[in-house]
């Protein structure tokens, strides 16, 4: 699997998104079921045949090669982030063993042992992505 370095290189080097999956101008998928990836901004929504404005509708692209290395890799590593998230999210919870009684989540202490509010801590807050 690859390294976070390694993935984020790829998704340097891939097409800029946002990504959207493509449908054919009739609402049916491409290659027998299987979606394109193109630009989100001139996907056509399902059940439409057109975009209403656009003369003539855009075809969807295919993939670059850097395109196609980020999406094979990212198959393994997405969820393994995901794992590695969960992980760190338990981590990171509301402590309120210090209250007596019931309080907001922004008042608790976090378990991390951050000295100050469970809201305040500054993993909980990328976690949020309350802050970049």
């Amino acid at each position: 699997m690859l390294s976070d370095q390694e993935m984020r290189a790829l998704a340097d080097k891939a097409t800029e998104g946002p990504w959207a999956a493509w449908l054919d101008q009739d609402g049916t998928p491409h290659m027998q079921g299987r979606l394109m990836v193109g630009n989100s901004e001139g996907v056509i929504p399902e059940g439409e045949t057109f975009i209403d404005g656009v003369e003539i509708n855009p075809v969807a692209e295919c993939y670059t090669p850097e395109d196609r290395q980020f999406i094979a890799a990212a198959r393994e590593w997405v969820p393994d982030a995901l794992t590695r998230f969960a992980a760190i999210r338990e981590l990171h919870q509301p402590d309120w063993s210090d209250w007596d009684i019931d309080h907001p989540e922004e008042e608790a202490n976090c378990t991390c042992g951050y000295n100050g509010s469970y809201s305040e801590c500054p993993t909980v807050r990328i976690l949020d992505r309350s802050e970049s």
